[in-house]
């Protein structure tokens, strides 16, 4: 570091390699992570869990990096270094607010151009980014398939032109020989003359067959290209088939998405539709109620009085002695009474025969509706009280888990509490005994450090039925003393380690002392110097 002058600290820490995929930000801007090569696993790690550079975008626009710093929700993203002129800024977020670094010793020698990468924000958009991105492997499958066709083509050519070569080579020598063969009895004077002409026969009967070998090779090679491009050609159906299938699944969720949204529209125009009838049977049922409870009882006892002031009971009593004259008098005259009565009420007997019949029937419909809905609140008020039930043991189960944890984890100080839960008021109370012979009172009363091992152990005790995936607890011990301090972070660690499957963050401003379990292998301090900030006017 002196040799090449470098003022900064030495990391040292434990080789770990691990998978930070799930916290890298969504969108489509250039990371820090991304213009480094790394020969060591080991280093990209370190470097992503010290300074966060999988979550430090490079951005070249200041007004654009600060509006991706406050769209980001999930605080995903770190900071956000973006060019100025005389050197760099790195933009921050902190509480909603944004805040930069100046970044004075970096000078703008060859900036990165930006390129576009990332994740879709909706299963569309995903969709469509992965037939975007087959396209372009198909289109590039296609350029290489392309050019191996035409160096092929080049390649085929060449073999065929130095074939034909080859044969017009294998006639001239074949005339050759048979000049020398019909001049071999004018060739026997000359010895010499004829021992170089052999020569040549085997020179050129050796360049015949390298010529061969030359061929063999050639088509060797005409056949792995023949099966380059056959390997090319399948590659390149089977991703035209497998957009197909992608755009046959992008459709069937499409319409499985509409048939949903229809059948939802129904169901809410149903349910309209049920409670207006419901509304409708009730007001019926009132109606009918009114009239046969009021209304009807006063019109029949002032019929029965008419009755009687026309005949009476013993009176209309028929005898053996009534003759068929007798009685069709009599029948004439209670016609001629009920004409009278009619006249009287102002409804005929079969008007009022059928307005009995009407009334008995929307009567008999009134009731057994009425009948149902009383089957369906009995129905409704059982699982009512079932699910009540259900909740009383829940509460009551969870109630006894958090007491014994709490109950757990003051016993490492020796104390004694309980926690009382009053549901009618929705509130509770800690109350806590530093000695076993004393009486539980609240831990309003106890000193700072006691107080905040009560609570701590309290946490503790309902973070046990919650089973959250991620906890966090800010400056647990800014009130404690030592003594507390060290007992609250021994209680810490023993819970802590009965969940391993849960990743507990507790952050403090204080330094952290020998305590037994610090070195396991499951726990990871991080101390973090104050940050130089320049805060925007």
């Amino acid at each position: 570091m002196k040799f090449y002058q470098v003022q900064s600290d030495i990391t040292v820490r434990r080789a770990e390699v691990f998978d930070y995929s799930a916290s890298v930000p969504r969108g489509n801007y250039l990371k820090m992570v991304d213009v480094l090569v790394f020969d060591d696993r080991t280093v990209e790690c370190c470097l992503v869990d010290t300074s966060k550079i999988h979550s430090t975008l490079l951005i070249e626009d200041r007004e654009t990096a600060e509006q991706v710093l406050l769209a980001d929700r999930e605080n995903r993203i770190s900071a956000a270094i973006c060019m100025i002129p005389g050197g760099a800024l790195r933009i921050s977020k902190r509480n909603n607010r944004l805040q930069t670094d100046p970044i004075s010793a970096f000078k703008n020698r060859g900036w990165l151009s930006l390129h576009r990468t990332g994740d879709a924000e909706n299963p569309t958009s995903q969709l469509d980014r992965q037939l975007k991105e087959t396209s372009e492997r198909l289109r590039e499958a296609e350029a290489r398939w392309r050019e191996s066709e035409k160096k092929l083509d080049g390649e085929v050519g060449a073999a065929k032109s130095e074939i034909q070569e080859l044969r017009q080579r294998a006639m001239v020598l074949t005339k050759s020989l048979s000049k020398i063969e019909n001049k071999l009895e004018d060739l026997q004077r000359g010895t010499g003359k004829l021992e170089s002409h052999l020569e040549d026969h085997k020179n050129l009967s050796a360049q015949i067959q390298l010529n061969v070998e030359r061929i063999k090779t050639r088509k060797a090679e005409i056949e792995t290209l023949v099966q380059e491009y056959r390997q090319g050609r399948d590659k390149f159906t089977a991703c035209g088939n497998e957009i197909k299938r992608i755009q046959r699944d992008k459709a069937e969720l499409n319409a499985q998405i509409e048939e949903l949204r229809d059948k939802i529209g129904e169901a809410r125009d149903a349910v309209r539709s049920h409670q207006m009838k419901i509304g409708k049977f009730r007001a019926d049922v009132n109606k009918l109620d009114d009239f046969v409870h009021v209304q009807l009882p006063p019109v029949i006892e002032t019929l029965a009085r008419r009755a009687e002031s026309h005949c009476s009971r013993e009176e209309a009593a028929l005898t053996p002695e009534d003759t068929i004259e007798k009685v069709d008098s009599q029948i004439e005259a209670i016609a001629n009474t009920l004409s009278k009565i009619e006249r009287d009420v102002g409804v005929s007997r079969d008007q009022a025969k059928l307005d009995v019949i009407r009334a008995h029937d929307v009567y008999s419909d009134v009731k057994n509706k009425y009948q149902d809905s009383v089957k369906l609140h009995n129905h409704l008020a059982s699982s009512l009280q079932a699910r009540l039930d259900n909740l009383t043991a829940t509460a009551s189960l969870l109630i006894q888990e958090v007491n014994s944890v709490f109950e757990s984890a003051l016993r490492l100080r020796g104390f004694t509490g309980k926690i009382d839960f009053d549901f009618a008021k929705a509130r509770l109370v800690l109350k806590v005994s530093t000695k076993p012979s004393e009486k539980l009172r609240n831990v309003e009363s106890f000193s700072g450090g006691e107080k905040s091992f009560a609570q701590i152990a309290f946490l503790l005790a309902i973070w046990k039925p919650m089973q959250s995936k991620v906890r966090g607890l800010d400056e647990f011990d800014v009130f404690m003393d030592q003594v507390n301090r060290r007992l609250a972070l021994k209680l810490i660690l023993q819970k802590v380690a009965d969940n391993p499957k849960t990743q507990t963050i507790f952050i403090t401003p204080l330094q952290i002392s020998q305590v037994d379990g610090l070195d396991h292998p499951s726990v990871h301090i991080h101390e973090i110097s104050p940050p130089e900030r320049v805060t925007r006017a």
